[in-house]
């Protein structure tokens, strides 16, 4: 999957694929069925096929995929969880196994979409990674020390909390302003709750 352009764009009620436009997301065909199969529900063969035949009609284009999917009652769920899978994989950059992971947290309540991670600071993966929720991209081997696997889930918890932070930079500053307990955050997240669309860099502050 690849991306070209960025703006703030979400879909109300479907949840955002990341900040970016949709229209402008496109799926190469020969990825298509590996990051379908990252879906319980999209990898089921009717459903694989049913997608797969509009991206090709499409020319690969989600935005368009999307669109017609939601214009039949009967697949507005396939448009749901691909909206979901298309976002996780451009979130984890392509990884299969973390899109996999992240349709587990959403399975087991972690999260109901994506930019609920914008809650999940460096601690919380760091736990998600203790409990087995959340793998290292490569498993140590049994002669990795405890302090040396440590080490690396820590590094890894770092890694996820910024890739979020880059993926959904308002939703992580309204999270962090939110639970701090200075005036300054307390008036900042006054301001942001008064103004829900409000993003940083696109509309001016007047003084």
């Amino acid at each position: 999957m690849k991306k070209n352009g960025a703006t703030k764009t979400e879909a109300p009620g479907e949840g955002p694929v990341l900040e970016t436009s949709l229209g402008d997301l496109s799926i190469q065909e020969e990825g298509v069925m590996r990051l379908l199969a990252t879906s319980p529900i999209l990898r089921e063969p009717a459903a694989a096929a049913r997608v797969a035949r509009l991206l090709r009609e499409h020319e690969g284009t989600l935005g368009k995929t999307l669109e017609a999917l939601r214009s039949s009652a009967t697949d507005r769920h396939l448009a749901t969880e691909l909206e979901f899978t298309a976002g996780a994989a451009a979130l984890a950059r392509d990884d299969a196994a973390f899109v996999e992971t992240l349709h587990g947290l959403r399975a087991s309540g972690d999260i109901a979409q994506l930019d609920d991670l914008a809650r999940f600071d460096s601690h919380h993966w760091l736990s998600l990674l203790q409990s087995g929720k959340v793998r290292l991209p490569a498993e140590p081997s049994s002669e990795t020390s405890a302090q040396n696997t440590e080490h690396l889930q820590r590094s890894y918890a770092r890694m996820l909390t910024e890739r979020v932070s880059d993926g959904f930079p308002m939703a992580v500053i309204r999270d962090r302003v939110t639970r701090a307990r200075d005036a300054d955050s307390a008036a900042m997240a006054s301001f942001l709750e008064r103004t829900p669309d409000f993003a940083f860099g696109t509309q001016p502050i007047a003084r």
